[in-house]
């Protein structure tokens, strides 16, 4: 059974998840602690223009260095799966309750890469739930690709980590927008940042410096009001309670045994 089990996570890789319509609607009011920051008057959609390029990114160094993105997505320290937009078919399904069970038996964080589909997402969410694995436990990775940011706090106050990932000079702004509008909603605490792709060339990209978050985002983060508070919750409280090894079960399956 062990080894039915390892070779069907062995299929964790390029899986279609939804780019789907908005399934939560909020009214944003305004943030008092809101100021207006260089760049602001440039149109939504041309600040995020160049986000899906991580879609054409393969999501692991070794998988891209000689082995045709064939490869587990088991890793250590998190379950690891890559999804291309498309509808969330029966084998994602299956690739997705294979991330359950194995998070059940190891309380390893699972990181999704779902990227702007909330329909998805909702679905995933509610698959673990049902379960017994508790919000907690999974990421919703590349999250800032929905259409509608009012999508995310829902999803983030179920208990979800939302990943705001690949920050860069490029997408800095659309950054800036999402996590003001998370922290409109008071779900700092459920926010996850990293600079992403950064680990393996691709291409003749040359490899990517660590340094976008700290030189970058940061300050601009304490332009818009930022505390060092919320700048300590989202760079060292985050990750590590997202990323803790242990198995994170709903009320229902803890009461269950």
């Amino acid at each position: 059974m062990t080894k039915r089990f390892l070779a069907f996570l062995s299929m964790l890789c390029c899986l279609g998840l939804a780019s789907a319509t908005a399934v939560f609607a909020q009214d944003v009011t305004p943030d008092p602690d809101d100021v207006e920051l260089p760049g602001q008057d440039i149109p939504r959609e041309r600040r995020a223009q160049t986000g899906f390029k991580f879609l054409s990114v393969s999501p692991d160094a070794r998988a891209a260095g000689g082995m045709g993105d064939a490869f587990s997505a088991m890793k250590a320290g998190s379950i690891a799966m890559f999804y291309n937009p498309a509808t969330m078919a029966y084998l994602d399904r299956k690739v997705h309750l294979a991330a359950g069970k194995a998070h059940l038996e190891t309380g390893l964080t699972i990181v999704s890469h779902t990227s702007g589909s909330t329909d998805a997402a909702v679905e995933q969410a509610a698959m673990l739930e049902k379960m017994g694995v508790h919000p907690s436990a999974w990421v919703w990775a590349h999250a800032q690709h929905v259409k509608d940011s009012a999508d995310l706090p829902p999803v983030a106050r179920a208990g979800a980590w939302i990943g705001l990932d690949g920050i860069g000079d490029k997408t800095i702004m659309h950054h800036l927008d999402v996590l003001r509008h998370m922290r409109r909603f008071g779900m700092l605490h459920r926010v996850l940042l990293s600079h992403d792709g950064n680990s393996f060339r691709y291409g003749n990209r040359p490899f990517k410096p660590y340094n976008a978050i700290f030189d970058q985002f940061i300050p601009l983060m304490q332009k818009a009001n930022f505390t060092d508070g919320d700048i300590h919750q989202l760079t060292v409280k985050n990750p590590r309670e997202a990323f803790a090894i242990r198995v994170r079960k709903t009320a229902t399956a803890e009461a269950s045994g």
